[in-house]
This record gives structure tokens, C-alpha cells and sequence, in this order.
């Protein structure tokens, strides 16, 4: 194997094992009271009146 050929496949190697690096911790989502529905809790934290302006942008496109 030349120099070169051991070069490329070094080089290989290290990006074939960076890419199989530990991912992004991912945030768990926020704990649900045992008395509400699945579909009833929001995996990620909603800015308060964000609902609402989306529902009203909705209903401003139904109008139209």
C-alpha cells in the first residue's frame, strides 16, 4: 500500500467514525399529569398566545 492509499484510507476511517459520534442530547419532553390524555400534552413548550395567533391566521386564510 503506497503512502497515499494509506493516507486516503486513514482519512476514511475518520470520517466514517465521526460520523457515528454520540448525537445531540435531545431535551425530554415535560412530564405529564397520569390523568391527561396523550394527545392533550404538547411535546415541546409553547410561548403563550402562540395557539391563538396561529388559529386566527388559519381563520383569516378560510376567509379569504
Amino acid at each position: 500500500m503506497t503512502k497515499r492509499a494509506a493516507t486516503a484510507a486513514v482519512a476514511v476511517a475518520v470520517l466514517a467514525l465521526t460520523g457515528c459520534g454520540p448525537a445531540q442530547p435531545v431535551s425530554s419532553p415535560p412530564p405529564a399529569p397520569s390523568d391527561t390524555p396523550p394527545n392533550e400534552v404538547s411535546g415541546l413548550a409553547i410561548p403563550a398566545g402562540r395557539i391563538d395567533d396561529a388559529v386566527a391566521k388559519v381563520e383569516a386564510w378560510s376567509a379569504t
